[in-house]
């Protein structure tokens, strides 16, 4: 078992020192070996203490924040009374100076007294140590804890362990380029076992494994890989391997030894898929679709993106996102771009500037809650840099599309918008911020008009006024002004990802699902594994009936997204019978995710009401259609143009459910069948 380092020769305060290991089951001892195990069987100061010592930003953390995690349903003085007990079972089990505080309101912990490997791992990772990072990682955050009727401290847990995996993920992939850059591939291979651990059902990356075992040699152990796989599949979902992974396998045994030869990209050409290029129907066209992060819920976010939500990954970037210590040339490029709008004097100080278009990268990327991250760490660091506030609130807003409640996202947004603007009225983002709250908020379109028409007089030419502008049309239901506009200003922001992704969802709202569909394919090509565009593309070909194609690119999102289990089910050939038994299979599968994740916190409930959807259910749908009625959720008013929800235009208690919706938008979209409007 691993164990931190300690000098041989310790001090007095080195020898009162407290090890918290929370990779793997939770241990606590002291730098000499002595055991701590008190505190270990009560969960909610262990989770006190492991909120303290984990918790991003790091320092002193608001009591109050620590009782609405743990616990929820306590009176103000109950709680705070459960919490007083919480810090005096952690003092007395590991010393009165590991915790400080700062008056009545914030407590936290003494680093100098104590050391916890994740931060370790996080410092290795941070420095590019990533050969420390990946052999630090001894398994799941708080492996096998949890806390009873705590379910914001659960989504909390459940976020940083995917974090801190997917982090480590990254890093061995990024180990595997490394040694196979000098030829060292028994290296390689067996940073790729640690990676294959993390993804255990992404065969892609069992197939990029098999290949570096069989460059190191390791013929026998490319076969045990293999083998341990296809019990697992067969033990666990009654699957067998890839007709590609038997290929594979059955040449490594028939193969006669040879020299090494570096391993090859185990991906299957586009051509294997059967998917159409929808700029040219009649050819097949390649593509890729290898590794991609699994972030928590991926099959809940392919759902979101069927639904028209921004889809996100919920903490580490991906296998080709840029790295912290480096952007890439093409990132660095639109980098310049998203910061070119900003005045000169934000610009001059490179370290905070820097740090700003690292989040704003990811923002536009779709990594809105790694970039809200990286915003609020900035706002920490330099809180008198306005950027940093207004760039904080434009990610918080966001948020409420995904992972946190609009209730909540929408006013922590419009909060961090006024820090910004109060720093520097003149930034076009935070006024941004307030008018998207005018709109998604408070569903209040004349004051959001009112606002743009007065900010667009000052900056005509900014691509996210165009944007929201054209938002706002497509709130009122015109959409061709919606597509004009965001095709304005993804012209505006020529090198952006975000822009051309928004002229994709609003065709297809439209109906002009075929030019979605050269959007999303464009995209997908470009970017290369992401999930979500190969999402959009099975919409757009369903929606044009083109369901051979659609099966297809679901199954490349699955592919992307890592879940090579899922995707087995859509391997062509497929009759028309079996094609819809394995979308609806698939569909299914989200579901089930869906009702697990709201267990553990707030889940948006457009994901649900998409999936009933996408099985045909209409009661069901109706009532997830409710809810987010209800919610007040931030995708409300997608709903009465978005063809996901077609089979339902005929139905009275669909368009009386869109009458209902206080902005009464106008339908007129050519070829459906218009909802009728009733008076209330």
């Amino acid at each position: 078992m691993r164990t931190l380092s300690v000098a041989p020769q310790l001090t007095s305060m080195e020898r009162e020192r407290v090890i918290l290991q929370v990779l793997g089951p939770v241990q606590l001892r002291r730098t000499d070996g002595t055991s701590l195990p008190g505190i270990l069987t009560q969960p909610r100061p262990l989770a006190v203490l492991a909120y303290l010592a984990l918790a991003r930003p790091h320092g002193l953390h608001s009591r109050d924040t620590l009782l609405a995690l743990l616990w929820p349903e306590a009176s103000q003085a109950s709680g705070r009374h459960a919490l007083r007990n919480a810090l005096h079972a952690i003092r007395r089990a590991l010393g009165d100076e590991v915790l400080i505080t700062a008056g009545e309101g914030r407590v936290g912990l003494n680093t100098a007294r104590v050391v916890c490997d994740a931060i370790e791992l996080e410092r290795h990772l941070a420095g590019g140590r990533l050969e420390d990072a990946v052999n630090g990682y001894d398994g799941e955050l708080l492996q096998g804890f949890f806390v009873s009727d705590a379910p914001d401290f659960e989504r909390w847990l459940d976020g940083e362990r995917q974090r801190l995996r997917d982090a480590v993920r990254v890093a061995a992939w990024t180990l595997v380029e490394c040694h196979e850059q000098r030829g060292e591939f028994a290296e390689a291979a067996t940073a790729a076992k640690r990676a294959c651990a993390l993804t255990p059902d992404d065969e892609h990356a069992l197939g990029r494994l098999m290949d570096l075992l069989v460059s190191a040699g390791d013929r026998v152990g490319a076969l045990r890989a293999f083998d341990e796989f296809a019990a697992r599949l067969e033990t666990e979902y009654g699957l067998a391997p890839s007709t590609e992974s038997d290929a594979r396998a059955e040449a490594i045994r028939c193969a006669p030894r040879s020299p090494r030869t570096r391993g090859r990209d185990p991906s299957p050409p586009a051509s294997a898929r059967g998917i159409a290029d929808p700029a040219a129907p009649a050819a097949r066209a390649a593509s890729t679709a290898t590794r991609w992060r699994r972030a928590r819920g991926m099959a809940i976010a392919l759902v979101a993106t069927l639904a028209g939500a921004f889809v996100l990954a919920r903490g580490g970037p991906s296998v080709h996102a840029e790295r912290d210590d480096a952007l890439t040339q093409a990132a660095r490029s639109q980098a310049t771009a998203l910061g070119a709008s900003l005045p000169a004097r934000y610009r001059a100080d490179t370290a905070q500037f820097k740090r700003y278009l690292r989040a704003e990268i990811l923002m536009d990327r779709r990594l809105v809650p790694a970039a809200r991250d990286s915003f609020r760490e900035l706002t920490e660091a330099a809180p008198l840099y306005a950027p940093a506030w207004t760039g904080y609130a434009s990610a918080l807003g966001l948020s409420g599309f995904f992972d946190l409640p609009p209730g909540e996202a929408l006013p922590r947004s419009v909060a961090a918008a006024q820090r910004g603007l109060a720093l520097d009225s003149t930034l076009v983002e935070g006024t941004v911020v307030l008018i998207a709250n005018d709109m998604f908020g408070r569903w209040d379109l004349d004051a959001a008009h009112r606002r743009l028409v007065l900010a667009m007089r000052r900056d005509p030419d900014d691509a996210t006024l165009i944007n929201l502008l054209a938002a706002w049309y497509r709130w009122r239901g015109d959409l061709p002004n919606a597509v004009r506009l965001k095709r304005r200003a993804s012209e505006l922001q020529s090198l952006s990802v975000w822009f051309p992704s928004q002229v994709a969802w609003d065709l297809y709202l439209s109906h002009r699902c075929a030019e979605a569909a050269e959007v999303y394919w464009r995209l997908a090509k470009e970017l290369r594994d992401n999930a979500e565009d190969y999402a959009g593309l099975y919409r757009s070909y369903k929606c044009m009936g083109q369901m051979d194609d659609a099966a297809a690119a679901l199954r490349l999102s699955l592919l992307a997204s890592g879940d090579s289990v899922l995707a087995r089910r859509l391997e062509p050939p497929l009759d028309p019978a079996r094609r819809t038994a394995a979308i609806h299979t698939t569909f299914r599968a989200y579901l089930t995710r869906f009702m697990a994740g709201r267990r553990h916190g707030w889940v948006p409930p457009v994901m649900a009401a998409a999936t009933y959807a996408e099985l045909g259910n209409s009661d069901s749908t109706l009532i997830w259609l409710d809810s987010m009625y209800v919610d007040r959720s931030m995708m409300l008013h997608s709903v009465p143009f978005d063809p996901t929800f077609d089979f339902l235009r005929s139905d009275p208690r669909f368009q009386a459910f869109i009458t209902r919706l206080p902005w009464k938008p106008r339908l007129d979209l050519a070829g459906i069948p218009p909802v009728r409007a009733h008076r209330p």
